[in-house]
């Protein structure tokens, strides 16, 4: 930040005064990639004003006469290569009322904006040319001049409103299978934790006993987080130890990320997998009087990933392997579906418990999702609420039990009664004091119209229709 040898000191006698500007963004660069941090530093990267540099250097001078009595020596040396230019923006009132929702009076605006020190060009029909004065970097679009305004105004005269949006956002491909996870493995006992992206080598080294090509963040913002994860195990499992720490002994964790490798080619570009880690640890299952016990072990996170797969019509396969330097060689297992490794699954290494400090047994598992994810779901249909109130009408009746209750279906659907929205089954009945080989059947019919509220008479009349094809179609016998 200086030099002893260039430091001003009480033998001092001459000075060297430098006003100068700064690019922002060539200050904010340098200062982040060294980590220094400075006052001018902070002040020069929201920028300053070019056309003041000279007008602050005849005031230091002034001062140093002022206060300690000093002279100045020769002339200004004024170097300006590249003269900064003064912007020029419009300011339109329909834009001001579009974007406050305030009709502010013209003459209040141009008041405004001269008091400020605005350079007013032209104004004609409600439109403004206008210099913002050079001290002012922060104004470069026409919604700048817009808050300039409204904040002499006053903020208190706007009206709350609420964004209205018709609509409807759409979901990333894997969304729906992302949902599935979460789902099943709450439904599991499990609960999703979240951890930063950011590592270090080492703290990867430690956990996989091998070092692997890993993507270096630029500008780290700690020296412990300057890479990005090659495997979302090492997070999760310190969040089991924070857990453990905190005094609760049973824990179930699953986490939903990406990892990070280095581009195949050159290096430059960056890979990006989604994975599923999961870990396990403490109790399965106690009996009520806790005389019996049950540990979370291999097999229960294998049942876990058995039934997750299912969700989407896969099975797994498992080969023990000894080899995984992060899983106890006894107890390990590589995960394959269809002949292809998708992850591992197996004990936490002893090796590892000790080094995080864990007294029980724990299990882990990671998986790829890349080839759980095959086949796309469909994406979900919505429809808004009918405005008008349905009505709702019941149809109980004798048929051939031999019968089949889809065909009843296809025929009351066959009619396409436009109004027939719904059809429920209520009540399937078999009993002795029914005709022989007879069956009794409640179907529930509901009717509704977008466009207006159906009558009695129309909901009648839908009624004996679709009673009157059953009795031609099934010999029904309507039950009162």
């Amino acid at each position: 930040m200086g030099g002893r040898e260039s430091e001003v000191s009480e033998s001092t006698r001459s000075i060297l005064l430098e006003s100068a500007y700064f690019r922002p963004e060539i200050i904010r660069d340098t200062s982040r990639k060294l980590g220094l941090r400075t006052e001018a530093s902070f002040r020069f990267e929201r920028g300053a004003d070019p056309q003041s540099t000279v007008q602050a250097l005849n005031r230091a001078t002034r001062l140093i006469q002022e206060i300690c009595g000093g002279f100045f020596v020769g002339s200004v040396i004024d170097e300006y290569p590249l003269h900064q230019l003064l912007i020029s923006l419009r300011l339109r009132s329909e834009r001001v009322l579009k974007v406050t929702g305030l009709s502010i009076d013209q003459n209040f605006i141009t008041e405004t904006l001269r008091r400020l020190e605005f350079d007013i060009s032209q104004q004609r029909d409600g439109v403004w040319e206008i210099q913002p004065p050079s001290f002012r970097v922060d104004i470069s679009v026409e919604e700048d001049l817009v808050e300039e305004v409204v904040r002499h105004y006053g903020y208190d005269r706007l009206e709350a409103t609420h964004l209205t949006n018709s609509g409807l956002g759409k979901f990333l491909p894997t969304s729906g299978h992302d949902i599935i996870v979460t789902r099943t493995l709450e439904g599991l006992g499990f609960f999703e934790a979240f951890n930063y992206v950011f590592t270090n080598p080492s703290r990867e080294e430690v956990f996989w006993d091998s070092s692997k090509p890993m993507v270096a963040i630029s500008n780290p913002l700690t020296d412990e987080d300057t890479h990005l994860r090659t495997s979302l195990l090492p997070g999760l499992i310190d969040s089991l130890r924070r857990n453990l720490n905190h005094g609760n002994a049973n824990i179930r964790l699953f986490e939903l990320g990406k990892v990070f490798h280095p581009g195949s080619e050159t290096g430059s570009t960056i890979e990006e997998a989604p994975r599923l880690a999961m870990v396990a640890t403490g109790e399965f299952y106690r009996s009520f009087q806790g005389s019996w016990i049950d540990k979370f072990s291999f097999h229960h996170l294998k049942g876990a990933l058995d039934v997750l797969v299912e969700k989407f019509d896969k099975e797994l396969d498992y080969t023990q392997a000894s080899d995984i330097s992060c899983l106890h060689p006894g107890i390990a297992a590589r995960v394959r579906s269809q002949g292809e490794i998708l992850g591992v699954l197996g004990e936490l290494h002893p090796r590892l418990t000790e080094v995080y400090g864990i007294r029980q047994t724990v299990v882990v598992a990671e998986l790829r999702l890349d080839k759980i994810y095959t086949y796309p779901l469909l994406e979900p249909q919505y429809e808004s609420f009918g405005r008008f109130p349905s009505s709702e009408r019941d149809l109980s009746f004798l048929f051939d039990k031999n019968e089949e209750y889809g065909r009843i279906l296809s025929v009351i659907k066959g009619l396409k009664i436009s109004d027939l929205q719904a059809i429920k089954l209520v009540d399937l009945y078999f009993g002795s004091n029914l005709p022989s080989g007879k069956a009794s059947l409640t179907v529930r019919l509901v009717f509704a119209n977008a466009e207006r509220t159906l009558t009695q008479g129309e909901v009648g009349r839908h009624t004996e229709a679709i009673l009157s094809v059953l009795q031609a179609k099934f010999a029904v016998e309507v039950r009162s």
